[in-house]
């Protein structure tokens, strides 16, 4: 058997118990213990199963790389067992995973639970986060990695994350406000898609809103006032025209934005300030 496992366990007892169990079942095994070096780790390598502990830390947690693992269609033939201590912690992931386990755990389940894994003749557990259009993210992948900040902002009063809510009016040469054809549509907001994608940086969440209305996620900002930089490059970036089919299309493009902060107690009122302020914008 030459399968490829990747196991991401903060516990390095732990991580060691099951590279030993798993190498004697034949497979080829690496270790990993903090999530930043897991990212690191799967940028450049494309594992057939990953071993995860869900908790590994403030920093970053093993949700996180799950969901990295999950949009990225590079890894649609990679397995995942996650493993936990923290039953509570299931039900955000378990419609993620392949397997889930609850520690301890013992050496004959784990070593089984890999074999079958890997045996299978079935595709990995695959959900559909993008929009077939714009390639973007869904906005039910967006909300949910919007859960996953305000909780990581609730364990690490440092962390800084924030929201740009994105709407855009598409005119003509002449500044008139119109409505593309169904094809010149499609192609339209493919290229803004693209043009979004370059101006943010590659972790962001950009999502797919409807219509011309797009929502941006920024987690790990040094300062809250950063999210007007990467609003000043959106703003920069839309200011040129769309060329599409000789035609030019001009965006007129509108912001609202809000950042963490403790006057929001649930994930989606960060989302509806953002919200609240680009309705306002556009009102005026």
């Amino acid at each position: 058997m030459n399968n490829h496992v990747l196991i991401i366990e903060d516990d390095k007892s732990i991580a060691e118990f099951f590279r030993a169990v798993l190498t004697l079942a034949g497979l080829e095994v690496e270790t990993i213990h903090t999530a930043r070096e897991g990212l690191v780790r799967l940028s450049t390598k494309t594992p057939n199963l990953v071993v995860l502990d869900l908790n590994l830390g403030s920093e970053l947690g093993g949700e996180d790389i799950l969901y990295q693992i999950r949009s990225n269609p590079r890894f649609d033939g990679t397995y995942v067992i996650v493993v936990t201590g923290y039953p509570s912690l299931i039900y955000t992931i378990d419609e993620l995973a392949d397997m889930i386990l609850i520690k301890p755990i013992d050496m004959e389940q784990l070593t089984t639970l890999a074999r079958r894994l890997l045996s299978y003749d079935i595709a990995p557990r695959l959900l559909s986060f993008r929009d077939p259009v714009t390639a973007l993210f869904t906005l039910e992948f967006f909300h949910t990695r919007l859960e996953l900040a305000f909780e990581r902002g609730k364990r690490r009063p440092e962390f800084c994350y924030g929201i740009v809510a994105v709407s855009l009016e598409i005119m003509d040469e002449e500044g008139q406000t119109i409505t593309p054809d169904l094809d010149t549509s499609l192609h339209l907001r493919s290229e803004i898609a693209h043009c979004l994608r370059k101006n943010v940086r590659p972790t962001d969440t950009i999502a797919s809103a409807g219509d011309w209305h797009f929502l941006v996620l920024s987690e790990d900002l040094r300062h809250s006032d950063d999210i007007r930089i990467i609003i000043g490059r959106l703003e920069n970036a839309m200011s040129q025209p769309f060329q599409i089919d000789k035609q030019s299309f001009i965006m007129k493009l509108t912001c609202g934005y809000a950042t963490r902060g403790d006057q929001f107690n649930q994930a989606s009122d960060i989302l509806a300030a953002a919200e609240s302020q680009l309705a306002r914008v556009n009102a005026e």
